[in-house]
C-alpha cells in the first residue's frame, strides 16, 4: 500500500489497471492531494510513485505492505439528468425501493407534479443507466 501527496494541481489522470484506490483522495489544508492506493505487486506502486514525483514533484508519505479490510472503488458513475435525478431521489427516500413498497409510481408522480406516464419515464431512464453501471455485462 502506498500513501502520497502532492500539490493539487490541473493534471491528467494517472492510470494503471493494477492499482486499486484504497481510499477516496483527500485534500489536506495545505493544499495537498493525498492518495493511498493498493496493488498486489510491488512494482505497479513504485511506478506510480515515479511517474507521480517525477510529473507532481510529490512526496512519499509511506509504503508498507498490509492486509485491507476495504477498499474504494473509483469508476465514473453514469450521467443522469436533473429530472432523473430528482425522480431516483424521490423514490429512494419515499421507499419505493424498499421491500415491501412503501410507495408506488403513481403517488411518486404526485410528489413530484408529473403525470404517471412521465414520471415513470424518467424514473425508468435512470434506472437504465444505473443498472449497467453496478452489473457489467
Amino acid at each position: 500500500m502506498l500513501c502520497y501527496k502532492s500539490r493539487v494541481i490541473q493534471h491528467s489522470t494517472i492510470y494503471n489497471k493494477d492499482i486499486i484506490y484504497v481510499a477516496p483522495a483527500l485534500i489536506s489544508d495545505q493544499g495537498y492531494e493525498i492518495i493511498t492506493v493498493g496493488c498486489f505487486d510491488k512494482i505497479p506502486l513504485l511506478k506510480v510513485v515515479n511517474v507521480l514525483e517525477k510529473k507532481l514533484n510529490g512526496e512519499l508519505i509511506s509504503i508498507q505492505q498490509r492486509k485491507l479490510n476495504s477498499i474504494s472503488v473509483m469508476k465514473i458513475h453514469p450521467e443522469l439528468t436533473n429530472k432523473q435525478k430528482h425522480a431516483m431521489q424521490l423514490a429512494i427516500k419515499n421507499g419505493y425501493y424498499r421491500s415491501p413498497r412503501k410507495i408506488d409510481l403513481k403517488q411518486l408522480a404526485k410528489l413530484a407534479g408529473l403525470s404517471f406516464s412521465t414520471f415513470q419515464v424518467h424514473l425508468r431512464k435512470a434506472e437504465e443507466k444505473l443498472m449497467p453501471y453496478f452489473f457489467e455485462q
